[in-house]
């Protein structure tokens, strides 16, 4: 391979090009909506009619060297340096009992969150341990095995993140979507809040948002890294909204179209002291903007052959932050 060769694969040292999977541009889909069963179902029916793409070259630039503020109003995602005194270990996220060092990670994810915020309250309410197979895997709506207590595979289609509403223990109070369009994430506050914080939320004296924290396990994650595309890149017509059919419920997820003028970020060489936080849902919703970033691992061109496969833990979290009264009436009057 000629140096100008390589160049068109790798792209520059820190902004590959790479490969991912988008829902397919189908002009079935302007009149069939999404779906995907997550539940047994009769011999013949089809578990989804949902279709990917490969997309290739797509470039991503580097989030340490980029001219771009990354901030949760904007970009929808940032990163943050915050070392873990947790101890936490792949194995600790396999244990459906007590853990020490799972709650104390956990408990550290809600500090952070309000630290980051400036957040009233926190609730953890679901989390996700995944350990790359180095199979680039685009089956997503696989029921067998609990999700929680189970090592996933790294998630390679672009999402808007998946839904699930199995068990809590602990800290954790609800399990709703990471990831939601605007009426899946209303619907959810309104089934699990209390009847004084729908009050409080109803007057518009709280936000709302949900968001992911995602970390690596292992000291630097270079297989199957994570890739986010900023939210002011997206266009509402990019998005298709999927049912994500379970045995109690239907819940709605989202999907990306590819576009071009899409902007896509990694973060080089993150170790486990840096965690990526990005929003999922946010009641203060923009309708041309999405409420958080498309994201999806990747195969890393730049990846050594000999690196370790990729371990992390992502945390999704409800944030809680006080609206002033001025902004309250303010949002009333729209």
């Amino acid at each position: 391979m000629t140096e100008t060769q390589a160049v068109a694969v790798l792209g520059s040292s820190k902004e590959p090009l790479v490969s991912f999977h988008f829902i397919s541009d189908l002009p079935q889909y302007k009149g069939e909506k999404l779906y995907e069963i997550w539940r047994d179902t009769e011999p013949g029916i089809a578990k989804s009619n949902c279709e990917f793409a490969l997309v290739e070259h797509v470039k991503l630039q580097d989030m340490r060297n980029a001219n771009t503020e990354f901030e949760f109003d904007t970009t929808g995602f940032r990163s943050v340096h915050a070392p873990s005194k947790s101890g936490l270990r792949g194995a600790d996220c396999q244990n459906e009992g007590h853990n020490a060092r799972l709650d104390a990670y956990l408990q550290e994810c809600i500090s952070l969150a309000k630290s980051q915020f400036n957040a009233s309250n926190v609730i953890c309410f679901d989390w996700r341990y995944r350990r790359s197979n180095g199979q680039k895997d685009i089956k997503v709506y696989d029921h067998t095995q609990p999700e929680r207590t189970n090592a996933l595979n790294a998630a390679y289609v672009v999402h808007f993140g998946r839904q699930s509403l199995s068990g809590v223990a602990l800290v954790i109070r609800i399990d709703i979507p990471a990831d939601d369009s605007r009426n899946g994430g209303n619907n959810r506050l309104r089934r699990y809040l209390s009847e004084k914080e729908l009050e409080r939320f109803d007057r518009g004296e709280q936000r709302i948002r949900f968001v992911n924290i995602w970390r690596p396990l292992i000291p630097v994650v270079e297989a199957a890294p994570l890739a986010l595309c900023d939210r002011q890149s997206v266009h509402p017509d990019d998005i298709l909204e999927c049912d994500k059919i379970h045995d109690d419920h239907v819940g709605e997820g989202l999907y990306i179209k590819y576009r071009p003028w899409h902007r896509w970020y990694w973060l080089p060489h993150q170790t486990n002291d840096e965690a990526l936080m990005f929003l999922t849902w946010d009641s203060k919703w923009d309708p041309e903007v999405p409420a958080g970033p498309p994201h999806a691992a990747f195969e890393n061109p730049l990846a050594p052959a000999s690196c370790p496969q990729r371990q992390s833990i992502e945390v999704r979290l409800m944030v809680f932050t006080e609206e002033t009264r001025k902004h309250a009436e303010d949002e009333g009057t729209k």
